[in-house]
């Protein structure tokens, strides 16, 4: 992604709503219908007509109407702008119904924790982790995580995610676990500056690539790299690290607002300051 402080600025949403008065009688092929206009208004028909005209209900639905136009054409201008800059995935985020299964599925596992905890404090037998796994990984065995972790770390990386990211190099690497993703990129002929504050368990267990001990406040000694995000926690650090960063280029890899990355601060940042490139 790149900032488009560049960019000529974007003019201010002005939502549109055009109000044309009929006036008949100032057109040349109107000017016998005044006088029909003036006994129309007399007669009964026009006498009923005016007194709709004037009735509440028909205000609250011209004003019910009038909003609903100014509405779309809001929710039109915000989409069309996303779409052109190709960011409605990151900044509108994910579908309802993926939100709806994930937080059916996080009910189950603490069901499940729940009901372990109550087995444990009554002295029965142990909880079945297994099928708490099956519940949060039904694709993959315990085996097949662990090794995946090992090798990939937070998310799998496919050959072309990592070439578009050795595009991008110098690269500067925040919150980068066990080192994973650096040395990927590194023997792809990246130049990568990885970084993280080794608070995570899974560091513990010993790091892969060449990881320094830092936060997001190292962000702001390497404004000449491109900035690079991998899975971030869906805390504060994904933001503080984009407000910290005076460079013009992010490697963001994870999911959009509402997923298990950032948080709805940090989308906002995206959606108001940057623009969509590769």
């Amino acid at each position: 992604l790149k900032p488009p402080a560049r960019a000529a600025a974007r003019p201010p949403l002005q939502p549109r709503l055009a109000v044309a008065p009929l006036v008949c009688g100032m057109a040349p092929w109107g000017l016998d219908l005044v006088p029909w206009l003036r006994r129309l208004q007399g007669s009964a028909f026009g006498r009923r007509g005016s007194a709709l005209v004037r009735s509440r209900a028909f205000r609250w639905a011209s004003g019910t109407a009038t909003l609903g136009c100014v509405a779309w054409e809001v929710v039109e201008h915000f989409a069309a702008m996303h779409e052109e800059h190709g960011m409605a995935e990151l900044c509108f985020g994910l579908p309802q119904e993926v939100r709806k299964a994930r937080r059916e599925k996080e009910a189950r596992f603490r069901a499940l924790l729940e009901q372990a905890r109550q087995r444990q404090a009554a002295g029965g037998v142990p909880a079945d982790t297994l099928e708490a796994h099956r519940l949060l990984y039904p694709g993959l065995s315990p085996e097949e995580l662990r090794t995946r972790r090992q090798e990939h770390g937070a998310v799998k990386w496919t050959e072309k995610a990592l070439q578009v990211a050795v595009a991008m190099s110098p690269l500067l690497e925040v919150g980068a676990g066990r080192g994973q993703w650096q040395k990927a990129l590194t023997e792809r002929g990246a130049n990568v500056l990885a970084y993280d504050d080794m608070s995570s368990p899974t560091v513990r267990l010993g790091l892969i690539g060449q990881v320094n001990r830092g936060n997001e406040e190292v962000v702001r000694r390497h404004a000449d790299r491109a900035l690079l995000l991998v899975y971030p926690n869906p805390g504060p650090m994904a933001r503080k690290c984009l407000e910290n960063y005076a460079g013009d280029a992010l490697v963001y890899v994870g999911e959009g607002r509402g997923g298990v990355n950032g948080d709805d601060a940090f989308f906002d940042l995206l959606s108001a300051e940057w623009r969509l490139v590769n």
